[in-house]
C-alpha cells in the first residue's frame, strides 16, 4: 500500500480539504493565470490613479510669474513711492493720553463740528498729507507688496489719508475756498484709482468702497452755491482724466491666480465642494454619517481621484484662456464658447499663446464638471459685479458734476442724460462694462492682424 493511500485512510478529512489546492497546483496554466490575476489586482489601483488625469494637460504657470512679481515702473511716475513716504510720516490718532488707535472719524465730518481730537490729528499729519497729495498727482501706481495681499491692514493708511483729506477739504470749504477743497477731493479720487488699478479683487473692492464716500462729499461740494461753473468744469475734467487710470483685468487675474495657487490647502474646505457622487447615489448612507466620517470619506475620494492636482491644472488652463482674452484689443475679443456653461471660456486661433490653446474650451468645461472642488478653485474668475460697480460709480460722478452745470445754466435737471452731451460732455461714460466681444467673430476662426 502506498504512502498516499495510507494518508487518505489515516486523514480523510485533511485529504478532502486539500483537494482544491492539489487540483489547482496540478496545472501550470491555472497557476500562471492566478499569478497574473493577483498582479493585475495589485497593479490596477495605481494604474487607475495614474490615468485619472490623462487628457488634462499640465501647462504649469500660465504666465511668467517671476516677471510679474518683479514688474516695476519709474519711481518718478509711481504714486506709491510718495504714498509710502507719507505713510512713514503718518502719526496715529491719539484717543487718550495713554493709548493710541487708528479708529477713524466719520467721512462726512466737518472741521467746525468734529471733536478737537480729530482737528489735532489733522494738524500733526499735515506733512504726511502733503506727500500723499503729491503722490496722487502722479500718473501711475504700482506697489508689489500689495500684489497678492488681501488689502486690509496694508491699506489702513490710505483710509486714514482719505478721511484727513476730507477733513481738510471741509476746513477750506468753511473758509469759502471751494477750489482748494476740490484739490483734496481730487487727491482722494486719484488715490482710489491708483489703489484699484493694479491688484487683487479685494483691493479693488476697498477702492470702490472709498469711492462711495467721495461721491457723497463731491455731491455736496458741487451743489454748494459758492462753487463756480468754472470750478465744476475743472472738476469734471479731473474726473474724466482718471479714466486713464483704469483697473487692469489682466493684472487682477494674475494676482488672483497667485493667491489661489498659494492657497491650495484651502481647496480641502468643504465650502469649496459640490456634493460628491456617492452622496447622491447613497442618500441613506450619507444621512447616517457623522460630519467627521463624511469628511474622511470625501478626503479619501478626493485623493483617489487626484482632485487637488486636477484643480491646479484646471486653474492654470482657465487662467491662460482668460489672459489670452484680456490681452486682445477689445474689438478683437471672441464671444464665449457656447459649449461651456461653467464659466466663460474662449476659442482662439494659432496666433494665441500655446497655453491658451492647450485644451479646447468645451473639453475644459467637461473637466471642470468632473471635479468636486472646481467651484471654489475657479471662483476667482468672476469679478463682473466689481467691474459693474466701478463703471457705474464713475458714470454717476461724471453725471453728477455735468448735471450741476446744466442746472446752473437752465435752472432744472436735464430731461435725460443725453442732454448733457455737447455743452458739458463729449460723450456719456458707459453705463455697463464693455467686454469688447466681437459678436461677428466665429468661434473657430483665428484673429488676423
Amino acid at each position: 500500500m502506498t504512502r498516499t493511500a495510507d494518508l487518505r485512510r489515516s486523514f480523510p478529512t485533511f485529504w478532502l480539504m486539500t483537494a482544491p489546492f492539489r487540483w489547482f497546483l496540478g496545472s501550470k496554466w491555472r497557476v500562471l493565470g492566478a499569478v497574473v490575476a493577483v498582479l493585475a489586482m495589485a497593479a490596477a489601483p495605481p494604474l487607475w490613479w495614474a490615468t485619472q488625469l490623462v487628457g488634462l494637460p499640465d501647462v504649469g504657470d500660465p504666465f511668467d510669474v517671476e516677471a510679474f512679481q518683479t514688474e516695476t515702473i519709474p519711481d518718478d511716475q509711481n504714486a506709491f513711492v510718495l504714498y509710502r513716504q507719507a505713510e512713514a510720516l503718518f502719526k496715529l490718532r491719539k484717543s487718550s493720553p495713554d493709548t493710541s488707535t487708528k479708529v477713524l472719524l466719520d467721512p462726512l465730518s466737518r472741521w467746525s463740528t468734529t471733536v478737537p481730537e480729530n482737528r489735532r490729528w489733522a494738524e500733526v499729519n499735515r506733512d504726511a498729507l502733503a506727500l500723499y497729495r503729491r503722490g496722487a498727482d502722479r500718473p501711475d501706481a504700482l506697489d508689489s507688496s500689495l500684489m497678492t495681499s488681501g488689502g486690509g491692514p496694508e491699506l489702513d493708511a490710505f483710509r486714514a489719508f482719505q478721511l484727513l483729506a476730507f477733513l481738510e477739504a471741509s476746513r477750506l470749504e468753511e473758509q469759502g475756498d471751494m477750489a482748494g477743497a476740490w484739490g483734496w477731493y481730487r487727491a482722494n479720487l486719484r488715490m482710489v484709482h491708483h489703489v484699484g488699478s493694479r491688484g487683487t479683487l479685494l483691493r479693488r473692492s476697498y477702492a470702490q468702497s472709498w469711492h462711495v464716500s467721495l461721491r457723497k462729499r463731491a455731491a455736496a461740494w458741487a451743489a454748494d452755491a459758492r462753487t463756480t461753473p468754472a470750478q465744476l468744469r475743472q472738476a469734471l475734467d479731473d474726473v474724466r482724466a482718471c479714466e486713464a487710470i483704469t483697473p487692469s483685468e489682466s493684472y487682477t487675474l494674475k494676482a488672483e491666480y497667485l493667491n489661489v495657487i498659494k492657497d491650495q490647502p484651502a481647496w480641502r474646505r468643504r465650502s469649496f465642494w459640490k456634493p460628491p457622487w456617492w452622496e447622491k447615489a447613497f442618500p441613506m448612507l450619507a444621512s447616517h454619517l457623522i460630519p467627521e466620517q463624511r469628511t474622511a470619506i470625501a478626503d479619501a475620494w478626493s485623493l483617489w481621484r487626484r482632485d487637488s492636482e486636477r484643480c491646479r491644472r484646471l486653474v492654470g488652463l482657465v487662467t491662460a484662456n482668460r489672459l489670452a482674452f484680456y490681452d486682445l484689443p477689445p474689438d478683437r475679443r471672441p464671444i464665449p464658447d457656447p459649449g461651456v456653461s461653467f464659466c466663460d471660456l474662449y476659442a482662439f486661433g494659432p496666433e494665441a499663446p500655446a497655453k491658451a490653446r492647450a485644451l479646447a474650451p468645451e473639453a475644459i468645461g467637461h473637466w471642470l464638471d468632473s471635479t468636486d472642488r472646481s467651484l471654489g478653485a475657479i471662483d476667482f474668475l468672476d469679478w463682473s459685479p466689481q467691474r459693474i460697480k466701478e463703471v457705474a460709480s464713475h458714470r454717476e460722478l461724471v453725471l453728477l458734476l455735468a448735471t450741476q452745470l446744466y442746472r446752473r445754466d437752465h435752472g432744472a435737471d436735464p430731461p435725460k442724460p443725453e442732454a448733457l452731451v455737447g455743452p458739458y460732455l463729449n460723450s456719456l461714460p458707459p453705463a455697463y462694462p464693455d467686454e469688447g466681444r466681437n459678436e461677428s467673430l466665429p468661434l473657430d476662426a483665428p484673429v488676423i492682424d
